[in-house]
């Protein structure tokens, strides 16, 4: 059993005053759903110009398939501990809700997704922004790769097999770490990029 610790690279905060804009756009029943959100300049430090959050959801050979686009403009593969990184967090424990805090924040197993194509297991969600790790190096990653272009940023792309997953729920919660971002700290903690938690619309995919 590893022991888990907090991992400064691993933490990051919006403040609660900060919004983030989301628009919904789909072509119907059973087809790609796509959302995308969006932080002005004085909202979050990983650009500092808008930063866009488009994420698409569809279901592919029986696998929920997620396309993550970030317009973050510099790559980050292993700086600090992880790199820069998307974390996704399901409702796998199907209570209809995203737990977190130390006693329930591994009951629904959130995913740590890295630029370098590797991940961390396990994890556990603290609260909406921070994550606790354990003390080890990220392995090859079965869920996802992701590449970088300069122009556009970070596109992950994420394969989930539906039937491990048994979700009941579609609510999720979405964290993109710029880990070389200058921290700020807001009064809620570490802030190194964005987060948001929504529901995409399982059964419409399906």
């Amino acid at each position: 059993m590893h022991v888990l610790a907090l991992v400064p690279a691993l933490c990051l905060v919006t403040s609660l005053c900060f919004v983030a804009y989301m628009h919904l756009s789909s072509a119907g029943d059973h087809s790609p759903k796509t959302f995308s959100f969006s932080w002005g300049p004085e909202s979050q430090n990983v650009t500092s110009e808008i930063l866009y959050l488009n994420m698409t959801f569809e279901i592919v050979d029986e696998k929920l398939s997620i396309i993550a686009r970030v317009n973050d403009n510099d790559f980050n593969g292993y700086g600090g501990s992880f790199g820069d990184w998307l974390c996704i967090v399901l409702d796998r424990n199907h209570n209809g809700k995203i737990d977190r805090g130390w006693e329930h924040g591994d009951d629904d197993k959130p995913y740590i997704l890295c630029a370098s194509n590797s991940t961390v297991e396990p994890v556990i969600l603290i609260d909406d922004v921070n994550c606790s790790v354990p003390k080890k190096l990220p392995v090859p990653s079965p869920y996802h790769t992701c590449n970088f272009d300069p122009q556009t940023g970070y596109t992950f792309n994420v394969s989930l097999s539906l039937q491990k997953l048994a979700l009941t729920s579609d609510v999720i919660h979405i964290i993109f770490c710029d880990s070389d971002a200058q921290i700020l700290y807001p009064p809620a903690g570490y802030m190194h990029g964005v987060y948001v938690e929504f529901s995409f619309g399982l059964d419409e995919l399906k």
